[in-house]
């Protein structure tokens, strides 16, 4: 299943299949008529080569300084936040681990 379906994830134009993570990012469209003043929100995909999992996070503003909320995660071992929510297990490249957020959150 996809974890941000109809959201166009972009990355680095350089090769970084060596690299221990890999950065994405892509706009997700808030609900019409929600009591927001944006109408989008940046999300930030983070996958993790070894162990495998992946973050995703809303980047805020706060007072002209950009700010990443954790909303999701696939591997509630190794992240170093707790995400709101009950956990429920999950697999990521084939190893089970708990899970924890939506991700689809604005």
């Amino acid at each position: 299943p996809l974890i941000l379906p109809d959201v166009t994830l972009y990355m680095l134009p350089h090769d970084q299949s060596d690299a221990p993570y890999v950065e994405l990012a892509g706009w997700i469209e808030n609900p019409k008529g929600a009591e927001t003043f944006n109408t989008h929100t940046l999300k930030e995909v983070i996958v993790w080569h070894n162990p495998p999992s992946v973050n995703v996070y809303n980047v805020v503003e706060h007072g002209r300084r950009f700010f990443r909320v954790l909303e999701y995660t696939s591997n509630m071992s190794i992240c170093l936040h707790e995400v709101e929510g009950d956990p429920y297990p999950d697999r990521i490249a084939g190893i089970l681990s708990m899970s924890a957020g939506i991700p689809m959150t604005t």
